[in-house]
Protein backbone atom coordinates (compact mmCIF):
# COMPACT_ATOMS: atom_id res chain seq x y z
CA UNK A 1 0.00 0.00 0.00
CA UNK A 2 1.19 3.57 -0.58
CA UNK A 3 0.41 6.96 0.87
CA UNK A 4 0.53 10.38 -0.71
CA UNK A 5 3.01 12.86 0.68
CA UNK A 6 2.63 16.60 0.26
CA UNK A 7 6.06 18.15 -0.16
CA UNK A 8 6.62 21.91 -0.17
CA UNK A 9 9.85 23.32 -1.56
CA UNK A 10 11.34 26.80 -1.67
CA UNK A 11 11.08 28.55 -5.01
CA UNK A 12 14.20 28.40 -7.16
CA UNK A 13 15.23 30.56 -10.09
CA UNK A 14 14.09 29.23 -13.45
CA UNK A 15 16.99 28.48 -15.76
CA UNK A 16 16.99 27.91 -19.49
CA UNK A 17 17.47 24.18 -18.87
CA UNK A 18 14.17 23.84 -16.94
CA UNK A 19 11.70 21.39 -18.57
CA UNK A 20 8.93 22.88 -20.66
CA UNK A 21 5.33 22.82 -19.46
CA UNK A 22 4.45 20.46 -22.31
CA UNK A 23 7.16 17.94 -21.40
CA UNK A 24 6.09 18.11 -17.74
CA UNK A 25 2.52 17.25 -18.71
CA UNK A 26 3.74 14.31 -20.83
CA UNK A 27 5.75 12.90 -17.93
CA UNK A 28 2.77 13.25 -15.59
CA UNK A 29 0.53 11.44 -18.08
CA UNK A 30 3.07 8.63 -18.47
CA UNK A 31 3.31 8.31 -14.70
CA UNK A 32 -0.47 7.94 -14.34
CA UNK A 33 -0.57 5.30 -17.08
CA UNK A 34 2.22 3.41 -15.36
CA UNK A 35 0.28 3.39 -12.07
CA UNK A 36 -2.81 2.01 -13.83
CA UNK A 37 -0.81 -0.80 -15.42
CA UNK A 38 0.83 -1.64 -12.10
CA UNK A 39 -2.58 -1.90 -10.42
CA UNK A 40 -3.69 -4.55 -12.91
CA UNK A 41 -0.58 -6.73 -12.46
CA UNK A 42 0.32 -6.39 -8.77
CA UNK A 43 -0.73 -8.94 -6.17
CA UNK A 44 -0.82 -6.14 -3.59
CA UNK A 45 -3.92 -4.05 -2.97
CA UNK A 46 -4.10 -0.97 -5.13
CA UNK A 47 -4.88 2.60 -4.07
CA UNK A 48 -5.51 4.84 -7.03
CA UNK A 49 -4.46 8.49 -6.89
CA UNK A 50 -7.16 11.02 -7.77
CA UNK A 51 -6.95 12.73 -11.15
CA UNK A 52 -6.08 16.41 -11.35
CA UNK A 53 -9.74 17.26 -11.95
CA UNK A 54 -10.77 15.20 -8.92
CA UNK A 55 -8.10 16.93 -6.86
CA UNK A 56 -9.37 20.33 -8.00
CA UNK A 57 -12.92 19.38 -7.03
CA UNK A 58 -11.74 18.13 -3.64
CA UNK A 59 -10.02 21.47 -3.04
CA UNK A 60 -13.39 23.20 -3.30
CA UNK A 61 -14.92 21.57 -0.22
CA UNK A 62 -15.55 23.58 2.91
CA UNK A 63 -12.87 23.85 5.56
CA UNK A 64 -14.97 21.81 7.99
CA UNK A 65 -15.22 18.88 5.59
CA UNK A 66 -11.59 19.18 4.59
CA UNK A 67 -10.52 18.72 8.21
CA UNK A 68 -11.38 15.00 7.98
CA UNK A 69 -9.76 12.94 5.20
CA UNK A 70 -12.18 11.00 3.00
CA UNK A 71 -12.49 7.23 3.50
CA UNK A 72 -9.92 5.16 1.62
CA UNK A 73 -10.58 1.89 -0.19
CA UNK A 74 -8.05 -0.59 -1.50
CA UNK A 75 -8.60 -3.38 -4.00
CA UNK A 76 -7.04 -6.51 -5.44
CA UNK A 77 -7.06 -6.15 -9.21
CA UNK A 78 -4.35 -8.54 -10.36
CA UNK A 79 -5.34 -12.04 -11.34
CA UNK A 80 -4.40 -15.06 -13.42
CA UNK A 81 -7.73 -15.44 -15.11
CA UNK A 82 -6.98 -18.36 -17.41
CA UNK A 83 -5.21 -20.33 -14.68
CA UNK A 84 -8.15 -19.87 -12.30
CA UNK A 85 -10.62 -21.02 -14.94
CA UNK A 86 -8.47 -24.04 -15.86
CA UNK A 87 -8.23 -25.11 -12.22
CA UNK A 88 -11.97 -24.63 -11.75
CA UNK A 89 -12.73 -26.85 -14.75
CA UNK A 90 -10.26 -29.43 -13.45
CA UNK A 91 -12.06 -29.55 -10.12
CA UNK A 92 -15.42 -29.77 -11.88
CA UNK A 93 -14.19 -32.85 -13.77
CA UNK A 94 -13.05 -34.44 -10.51
CA UNK A 95 -16.46 -33.83 -8.96
CA UNK A 96 -18.21 -35.24 -12.02
CA UNK A 97 -16.14 -38.41 -11.83
CA UNK A 98 -16.12 -38.76 -8.07
CA UNK A 99 -17.63 -37.31 -4.95
CA UNK A 100 -20.13 -34.82 -6.37
CA UNK A 101 -21.54 -35.39 -9.86
CA UNK A 102 -24.45 -33.07 -9.07
CA UNK A 103 -22.02 -30.25 -8.25
CA UNK A 104 -20.11 -30.39 -11.53
CA UNK A 105 -20.54 -27.63 -14.10
CA UNK A 106 -22.58 -28.27 -17.22
CA UNK A 107 -21.59 -27.02 -20.69
CA UNK A 108 -23.70 -23.89 -20.42
CA UNK A 109 -22.12 -22.92 -17.13
CA UNK A 110 -18.64 -23.56 -18.48
CA UNK A 111 -19.36 -21.32 -21.46
CA UNK A 112 -20.68 -18.60 -19.18
CA UNK A 113 -17.55 -18.68 -17.05
CA UNK A 114 -15.34 -18.57 -20.15
CA UNK A 115 -17.23 -15.45 -21.29
CA UNK A 116 -16.77 -13.89 -17.85
CA UNK A 117 -13.02 -14.56 -17.95
CA UNK A 118 -12.83 -12.95 -21.40
CA UNK A 119 -14.40 -9.80 -19.99
CA UNK A 120 -12.21 -9.78 -16.89
CA UNK A 121 -9.08 -10.26 -18.98
CA UNK A 122 -9.73 -6.91 -20.64
CA UNK A 123 -8.88 -5.23 -17.34
CA UNK A 124 -9.98 -1.80 -16.19
CA UNK A 125 -11.51 -1.70 -12.73
CA UNK A 126 -13.51 1.40 -13.67
CA UNK A 127 -15.48 -0.38 -16.42
CA UNK A 128 -18.78 -1.63 -15.03
CA UNK A 129 -19.44 -5.32 -15.61
CA UNK A 130 -23.02 -6.53 -15.88
CA UNK A 131 -23.05 -10.07 -14.52
CA UNK A 132 -25.43 -12.25 -16.48
CA UNK A 133 -28.06 -13.80 -14.17
CA UNK A 134 -27.05 -17.30 -15.27
CA UNK A 135 -23.37 -16.59 -14.54
CA UNK A 136 -24.20 -15.16 -11.13
CA UNK A 137 -26.33 -18.22 -10.41
CA UNK A 138 -23.37 -20.43 -11.32
CA UNK A 139 -21.62 -19.00 -8.28
CA UNK A 140 -24.56 -18.73 -5.88
CA UNK A 141 -26.71 -21.66 -6.98
CA UNK A 142 -30.34 -21.97 -8.02
CA UNK A 143 -33.06 -24.59 -8.29
CA UNK A 144 -31.75 -26.52 -5.33
CA UNK A 145 -28.17 -26.68 -6.62
CA UNK A 146 -25.61 -25.00 -4.35
CA UNK A 147 -23.44 -23.40 -7.02
CA UNK A 148 -19.67 -22.90 -6.90
CA UNK A 149 -19.80 -21.38 -3.41
CA UNK A 150 -21.20 -24.69 -2.20
CA UNK A 151 -18.34 -26.79 -3.51
CA UNK A 152 -16.20 -28.78 -1.06
CA UNK A 153 -13.75 -26.49 0.75
CA UNK A 154 -10.57 -27.75 -0.97
CA UNK A 155 -12.12 -26.92 -4.37
CA UNK A 156 -13.37 -23.42 -3.53
CA UNK A 157 -10.39 -21.20 -4.20
CA UNK A 158 -10.48 -20.87 -8.03
CA UNK A 159 -14.17 -20.00 -7.96
CA UNK A 160 -13.54 -17.42 -5.24
CA UNK A 161 -10.62 -16.04 -7.23
CA UNK A 162 -12.81 -15.39 -10.27
CA UNK A 163 -15.61 -14.06 -8.09
CA UNK A 164 -13.42 -11.51 -6.31
CA UNK A 165 -12.25 -10.18 -9.71
CA UNK A 166 -15.85 -9.95 -10.88
CA UNK A 167 -16.99 -8.18 -7.70
CA UNK A 168 -14.47 -5.39 -8.24
CA UNK A 169 -16.16 -4.44 -11.52
CA UNK A 170 -19.71 -5.77 -11.11
CA UNK A 171 -22.72 -3.55 -11.60
CA UNK A 172 -25.30 -3.56 -8.83
CA UNK A 173 -28.06 -5.23 -10.85
CA UNK A 174 -28.50 -8.88 -9.94
CA UNK A 175 -26.16 -8.74 -6.96
CA UNK A 176 -28.67 -6.59 -5.08
CA UNK A 177 -31.37 -9.29 -5.18
CA UNK A 178 -29.31 -12.14 -3.73
CA UNK A 179 -30.59 -13.76 -0.58
CA UNK A 180 -28.53 -14.29 1.51
CA UNK A 181 -26.57 -11.21 0.40
CA UNK A 182 -23.22 -11.77 -1.27
CA UNK A 183 -21.33 -10.15 1.61
CA UNK A 184 -22.80 -12.62 4.10
CA UNK A 185 -22.15 -15.58 1.79
CA UNK A 186 -18.45 -14.70 1.73
CA UNK A 187 -18.29 -13.83 5.41
CA UNK A 188 -19.76 -17.25 6.28
CA UNK A 189 -16.76 -18.90 4.62
CA UNK A 190 -14.51 -17.17 7.18
CA UNK A 191 -16.41 -18.36 10.24
CA UNK A 192 -14.27 -20.19 12.83
CA UNK A 193 -14.74 -23.91 12.52
CA UNK A 194 -15.98 -23.79 8.94
CA UNK A 195 -14.34 -26.11 6.45
CA UNK A 196 -13.39 -23.21 4.19
CA UNK A 197 -11.71 -21.26 6.99
CA UNK A 198 -9.41 -24.21 7.65
CA UNK A 199 -8.08 -24.07 4.10
CA UNK A 200 -5.14 -21.92 3.04
CA UNK A 201 -6.33 -20.39 -0.23
CA UNK A 202 -10.11 -20.14 0.31
CA UNK A 203 -9.96 -17.58 3.17
CA UNK A 204 -7.44 -15.51 1.21
CA UNK A 205 -9.76 -15.27 -1.79
CA UNK A 206 -12.86 -14.67 0.34
CA UNK A 207 -11.11 -11.80 2.14
CA UNK A 208 -10.03 -10.30 -1.17
CA UNK A 209 -13.56 -10.71 -2.51
CA UNK A 210 -15.05 -8.80 0.40
CA UNK A 211 -12.40 -6.09 0.10
CA UNK A 212 -13.14 -5.72 -3.61
CA UNK A 213 -16.87 -5.61 -3.01
CA UNK A 214 -16.40 -2.71 -0.58
CA UNK A 215 -13.99 -0.99 -2.97
CA UNK A 216 -16.51 -1.10 -5.85
CA UNK A 217 -18.70 2.04 -5.63
CA UNK A 218 -21.59 0.20 -7.30
CA UNK A 219 -21.60 -2.57 -4.67
CA UNK A 220 -20.58 -0.45 -1.69
CA UNK A 221 -24.21 0.17 -0.61
CA UNK A 222 -24.73 -3.62 -0.57
CA UNK A 223 -21.59 -4.22 1.48
CA UNK A 224 -22.12 -1.39 3.98
CA UNK A 225 -24.90 -3.04 6.07
CA UNK A 226 -22.56 -5.97 6.72
CA UNK A 227 -19.41 -4.04 7.64
CA UNK A 228 -19.76 -5.16 11.25
CA UNK A 229 -19.93 -8.83 10.26
CA UNK A 230 -16.85 -8.35 8.10
CA UNK A 231 -14.90 -6.84 11.00
CA UNK A 232 -15.97 -9.62 13.36
CA UNK A 233 -14.65 -12.24 10.94
CA UNK A 234 -11.12 -10.85 10.74
CA UNK A 235 -9.38 -11.76 13.99
CA UNK A 236 -8.33 -15.31 13.01
CA UNK A 237 -6.59 -13.97 9.91
CA UNK A 238 -4.72 -10.96 11.29
CA UNK A 239 -2.37 -12.85 13.60
CA UNK A 240 1.16 -14.00 12.92
CA UNK A 241 0.08 -17.61 12.37
CA UNK A 242 -1.63 -16.62 9.11
CA UNK A 243 0.39 -16.41 5.88
CA UNK A 244 1.54 -12.89 4.94
CA UNK A 245 -0.77 -12.72 1.92
CA UNK A 246 -3.76 -13.60 4.11
CA UNK A 247 -2.80 -11.00 6.71
CA UNK A 248 -2.51 -8.41 3.96
CA UNK A 249 -5.96 -9.29 2.63
CA UNK A 250 -7.44 -9.18 6.13
CA UNK A 251 -5.79 -5.81 6.84
CA UNK A 252 -7.14 -4.47 3.54
CA UNK A 253 -10.65 -5.60 4.44
CA UNK A 254 -10.20 -4.00 7.87
CA UNK A 255 -9.47 -0.68 6.16
CA UNK A 256 -12.36 -1.01 3.70
CA UNK A 257 -14.91 -2.08 6.31
CA UNK A 258 -13.82 0.79 8.55
CA UNK A 259 -14.25 3.16 5.62
CA UNK A 260 -17.76 1.80 5.07
CA UNK A 261 -18.60 2.67 8.68
CA UNK A 262 -17.03 6.09 8.29
CA UNK A 263 -19.12 6.73 5.17
CA UNK A 264 -22.23 5.64 7.05
CA UNK A 265 -21.46 7.93 9.98
CA UNK A 266 -20.84 10.88 7.64
CA UNK A 267 -24.13 10.28 5.85
CA UNK A 268 -25.99 10.13 9.16
CA UNK A 269 -24.38 13.41 10.25
CA UNK A 270 -25.56 15.11 7.07
CA UNK A 271 -29.20 14.11 7.62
Amino acid sequence: MSSELAVSAAAAPVSSSAPSEQSTRKRASSSREGVARACETSERPCIRRPSSSAAAAAAAVTSAAAAAPPPSYVSFEAGKHDAALAKLLEFSAKLRDGEGPDLALDETQESGLAALVAELRKGGASAALALAPATLATFTGEGGRPGLLGWPAPYLFPALDLLRLALLRAARSGVDTLEPPMALRLTALLAPGSAAAAEKAAPLMALRGLANMAANPALRPLAAPHAGAMLESLSPFLGGESPPATRLAASSLLLNASSLLKDKAAAAADE
